[in-house]
């Protein structure tokens, strides 16, 4: 697509060439077409660099999921019980009734989880675990 792109725009730098060569004008074509090929040049490499971006946070989940096998097993029973029923979406309300636990050592159990689990918060654990459990993570990148 982008090779695509670039072959377009020098065409028609060419073609504004060939015009000015064949029709005597005062004005420079050219110029304007070089300094408006730069503007699609300069979006096209902006294009890239989001497309980059987004390839590098796939591979962060990807590597963020392949790291899970490694740091489950790091979880206490109790830990991984919680973390199995955030996977089921049970909300903290049901998970306190649940286990008979207070709010207090959810949100202990909580820090832990995510440490051990190198995530930052609930969404991010549920997001990863549920890739995980599912081996969806195993066929990203893979093109």
């Amino acid at each position: 697509m982008q090779a695509l792109f670039l072959a377009g725009t020098v065409l028609i730098n060419i073609c504004v060439w060939l015009l000015e060569q064949l029709v005597k004008i005062d004005f420079e074509f050219l110029s304007v077409s070089y300094i408006i090929s730069e503007f699609f040049l300069l979006s096209l490499c902006a294009m890239t660099q989001v497309a980059d971006d987004s390839k590098t946070e796939e591979k962060i989940l990807m590597d963020k999921c392949k790291e899970f096998d490694n740091y489950i097993i790091h979880l206490t029973p109790t830990e991984k019980k919680i973390y199995d029923m955030y996977i089921e979406d049970m909300t903290s309300a049901q998970i306190l009734e649940e286990l008979h636990i207070t709010n207090n050592t959810l949100k202990f159990h909580n820090k832990n989880i995510y440490s051990k689990l190198n995530v930052n918060s609930r969404k991010q654990l549920v997001e990863i675990g549920k890739m995980h459990k599912s081996g969806e993570y195993k066929g990203i990148g893979a093109d």
